[in-house]
């Protein structure tokens, strides 16, 4: 029943959960189950452990103290200097569009690209623009991870080499980051960041909401919370990709070209970025574990003489 279902076998889903379980644990700086584990697992070492099952939490622990995961010694939402509810985030994070109601493909470009034209020069005549932009590709058998921005107004541009494996949504968090790292050197009184990364200005929304998002967030609400007590309006606004807005193909030019002319930038992963790859790696062995249990050799494909056939 549970083959057909395609519902993977107890110990599969134990070993999905033993994963989550350590992984989260190592996100908290000397975690007392991380040396409790570190010490259980230099035990399980000696004569005594050589014939035993190893317990399961040790066998997750030695496959995942390698991963150079983001900790800390707390939550992040309690480093900032404010309480989360004080940051006016729905007029801060704009993810919506009144020129974009439906999905893009459904709309002509260049008349899009107009109504939004129109729509920005309108609401954001007199702002200082900048627009970022995350990307992540594989170049010479490696993952390359980039970030950048362009300050349209004064035609200044960074570009940024990250040197670990991020997800994309980090690295357009990262471009964020520094583009209001950048603004806050100046006087300016209003300011606009632009983003082609919905996710990332939701992911940014659910962190100031209480729910636990990565560290690079945490510190974007922080900048935009000082941008408030200097009386300076800065907002993060959500802008359609590759539609033909130039501040925006600036900054997806000056990204897929960081990996040459870029300053590296160090950030370590968070651990939810690693749940993927656990949850592929049993994804992987529940599927071996399905063919095996659906596909069943006959006597004539023993005999080399058929091929696999399906066991109902």
């Amino acid at each position: 029943m549970e083959s057909e279902l395609s519902v993977p076998p107890l110990n599969i889903r134990r070993l999905y959960l033993a994963y989550k379980y350590v992984l989260k644990a190592s996100s908290f700086s000397n975690n007392v189950t991380i040396n409790l584990l570190k010490q259980l697992s230099t035990l399980c070492e000696t004569r005594y452990w050589q014939r035993k099952k190893i317990p399961l939490l040790v066998k997750s622990y030695n496959k995942t103290k390698i991963m150079n995961i983001q900790s800390s010694p707390f939550l992040e939402s309690f480093s900032l200097s404010t309480w989360l509810s004080r940051i006016d985030i729905e007029n801060i994070l704009l993810s919506k569009l009144e020129s974009v109601k439906q999905s893009k493909k459904l709309y002509e470009k260049n008349s899009l690209k107009l109504n939004i034209i129109e729509e920005f020069e309108n609401k954001y005549h007199d702002w200082h623009k900048i627009y970022t932009d995350g990307s992540k590709s594989a170049k010479f058998f490696e993952l390359a991870s980039r970030a950048a921005f362009f300050d349209s107004s004064r035609a200044i541009s960074r570009c940024y080499k990250v040197t670990n494996d991020v997800c994309i949504m980090t690295l357009e968090l990262i471009a964020i980051s520094e583009a209001l790292r950048y603004a806050a050197s100046y006087n300016w009184n209003k300011i606009i960041v632009y983003s082609d990364s919905k996710t990332a200005i939701q992911h940014l929304a659910r962190s100031a909401s209480g729910i636990r998002g990565v560290s690079i967030a945490y510190t974007i609400l922080s900048q935009l919370y000082e941008f408030s007590l200097r009386d300076i309006c800065a907002r993060v606004q959500w802008i359609p990709s590759h539609i033909g807005l130039l501040g925006n193909e600036e900054a997806d030019r000056l990204a897929n070209s960081a990996c040459v002319n870029g300053v590296e930038y160090n950030i370590n992963p968070c651990y939810s970025e690693f749940f993927v790859k656990c949850g592929a790696k049993t994804c992987l062995i529940t599927s071996i574990h399905l063919v095996r249990c659906v596909y069943k050799p006959s006597r004539a494909w023993k005999s080399g003489k058929s091929h696999l056939t399906t066991s109902v």
